[in-house]
C-alpha cells in the first residue's frame, strides 16, 4: 500500500479521518479553523505532504523554511532542498488568493498580531530599502527610516491593516499577511510529518490526576531503566501584552500549556540524569516525543552514554571490551592535562574532590554511593573494572598521572601541588616504551618549552594550545 501521510496521522492520533483538522491543530497547539476556507487550505496543505518519503525532512524544517522564504533558510546541518519545494507549493495554494479571501482565511485561522506585525514590518523594511536606493543624496534620512521601523510603530501597522479594506490594501499588506498564512500552513505541515516520520511505542505512564508524569521500560542487558519524565513548563506571557490576540475575530484561542520532557536514567545514588528532552506546545505533543525518543535510545542503547556522567546504558563485562567497540573513549594525557587547566591553580582541595572533578570534567565515570567500587581510586582493581565496564580506556601516562595524585598525602593542598606531583609521576618513564607512549600522548614541546613548564598553568595553557601534529 503507498505511504499515505493523511491515513496514518489519523491512525496514530486515533481519530477519524474526518477529525484530522483538529487533530493535527491540537497537536501543534492551534486553534482547529471553522470557516470553509481555511479548512480548505488545511486540506489542500495535507494533500501535499500526503506522500512526502519518510526521512525527507526533518521537524520543523518547513516552518523554518516558511520563515524565510522566499529566500532559502541558513542552518546547519542544511535545510534540504525538498522543505523548499514544498513551501513552495504551499505558497502556491495562497497565491491565487484575493485580498478579500487573505483576510477570510486569516480571521479563520485566527492569526496572531505579533506574527502579522513580523510579516508587516519585513515589508515595511522593505519599502524603506527601497526607498533608499531611489535616494542617491540621501533625502532619506537614517532618524526618519529608524523612525518607521521603530517598535512603537507596531499599533500604527496592525491598526492600518485592521481598518483598511482589504481591496485597499497595499501590495506589502497582502504580501505580509500571504506570508503570515505560509507560515502558519508549514507549522500545521510540520505536525502532520512528524506524527506520521516516527512510530513511537506507547508507555505506561504512572497517573497523576488527569495527566501522565512518568514512564520507565527496561533495558536488555542493563542494570538501568530508560525513564521518561513529563513536567508543565511555567507559563511566560508574550514580551508585548497582547500580541499573543488575533488581529481579527477567529475560533476561540486554544489555551498555552507547554510541557517539558526528559529521557534518562537514574543513578545508583538516586539522582535522574536527564540526556536529552526539551518543552513543547502541547501535552499530547510531549508525550508524543518522549515516547518516539524512547523507541531511538532503545535501537541505540548499546552505544548510549550519559553526557554527563560516561556511564554507558549498558555496561561491558570485562570479556565484552573490545578495540572495536563503538563506545569505547580512549583518554591520554593531554585529554588530562586539558582537564587540569580548567583548574583553580591557587585553590586548596583534597585529593578525592580533584579527581571526581577531574572525572566529571573528562566525562569519566566513577562509582557513586551504593556501588562495590564506591571510595576507590585509579589503580585499584575495583575501581579500574568499574571504569572498563563502561568502556573508558586510559592510556598508560595518563594512568601514570592520575596514579601520582591519587597516591600522594597531599589533602587540602594546592591543585598546583596536586598537580605538581601527579606530572612528575607520569613524566618519569622507566623505559624506553613507556618513553615512547609519553611522546605518543603528548607530542612535541612548543619552542622554548621545557616539560617542566608544563606545572604552572601559563605553561600548561601555552602546551594545550600548541599543535600536537
Amino acid at each position: 500500500m503507498a505511504l499515505s501521510r493523511t491515513r496514518n496521522a489519523a491512525r496514530h492520533l486515533d481519530v477519524e479521518p474526518a477529525r484530522l483538522t483538529e487533530a493535527v491543530c491540537a497537536f501543534v497547539g492551534e486553534s482547529a479553523p471553522t470557516e470553509l476556507l481555511a479548512r480548505r487550505l488545511i486540506t489542500e496543505t495535507f494533500t501535499v505532504l500526503d506522500s512526502v518519503p519518510l526521512r525527507t525532512i526533518a521537524v520543523h524544517d518547513l516552518a523554518r523554511t516558511a520563515d524565510d522564504w522566499p529566500a532559502l533558510p541558513l542552518t546547519l546541518p542544511p535545510t534540504p532542498w525538498q522543505a523548499a519545494t514544498l513551501v513552495d507549493a504551499l505558497a502556491g495554494l495562497l497565491r491565487s488568493l484575493s485580498p478579500a479571501e487573505l483576510r477570510t482565511a486569516a480571521a479563520g485561522f485566527a492569526l496572531r498580531r505579533a506574527d502579522l506585525f513580523l510579516a508587516l514590518l519585513a515589508e515595511d523594511h522593505e519599502t524603506a530599502r527601497a526607498v533608499s536606493s531611489d535616494d542617491p543624496f540621501g533625502m532619506v534620512d537614517e532618524e526618519t527610516s529608524a523612525g518607521r521601523l521603530s517598535p512603537e510603530s507596531e499599533q500604527a501597522l496592525l491598526d492600518a491593516l485592521h481598518a483598511t479594506r482589504p481591496e485597499q490594501w497595499t501590495k506589502g499588506q497582502c504580501t505580509a499577511v500571504r506570508k503570515t498564512l505560509l507560515e502558519h500552513l508549514a507549522r500545521l505541515g510540520d505536525g502532520l510529518l512528524r506524527v506520521t516520520e516516527f512510530v513511537p511505542a506507547p508507555l505506561e505512564w504512572s497517573p497523576d490526576g488527569a495527566r501522565r508524569h512518568t514512564a520507565a521500560v527496561p533495558v536488555p542487558r542493563s542494570p538501568n531503566r530508560l525513564e521518561a519524565r513529563l513536567r508543565p513548563e511555567p507559563l511566560r506571557g508574550p514580551l508585548v501584552p497582547g500580541s499573543d490576540a488575533p488581529l481579527w475575530p477567529g475560533p476561540p484561542p486554544v489555551p498555552r500549556d507547554p510541557w517539558r520532557w526528559e529521557i534518562g536514567w537514574t543513578l545508583p545514588d538516586g539522582d535522574f540524569i536527564a540526556e536529552t528532552g526539551t518543552v513543547e506546545k502541547t501535552y499530547a505533543a510531549a508525550v508524543f516525543a518522549a515516547e518516539q525518543t524512547i523507541v531511538e535510545y532503545l535501537a541505540a542503547a548499546p552505544a548510549v552514554r550519559q553526557r554527563w556522567t560516561g556511564r554507558l546504558l549498558i555496561p561491558r563485562s570485562p570479556d565484552e571490551l573490545s578495540a572495536d567497540d563503538p563506545a569505547l573513549r580512549v583518554l591520554t594525557l593531554r585529554d588530562v592535562l586539558w582537564a587540569v587547566a580548567r583548574e583553580d591553580f591557587e585553590a586548596e582541595t583534597s585529593v578525592t574532590d580533584l579527581l571526581v572533578s577531574l572525572y566529571d570534567t573528562l566525562r569519566v565515570p566513577y562509582p557513586r554511593p551504593g556501588e562495590a567500587a564506591e571510595g576507590g581510586r585509579i589503580g585499584e582493581p575495583p575501581f579500574d573494572a568499574f571504569v572498563a565496564s563502561h568502556a573508558v580506556v586510559l592510556t598508560p601516562p595518563a594512568r601514570a598521572y592520575l596514579q601520582g595524585i591519587s597516591e600522594t598525602s597531599l589533602d587540602g593542598s594546592s591543585v598546583h601541588d596536586h598537580h605538581a606531583t601527579g606530572l612528575r609521576r607520569a613524566l618519569a618513564p622507566s623505559s624506553a616504551e613507556e618513553s615512547q607512549r609519553l611522546v605518543t600522548d603528548l607530542g612535541p614541546l612548543p619552542g622554548g618549552q621545557a616539560w617542566s613548564d608544563l606545572s604552572g598553568p601559563a605553561g600548561l595553557d601555552r602546551f594545550l594550545a600548541s599543535d600536537p601534529q
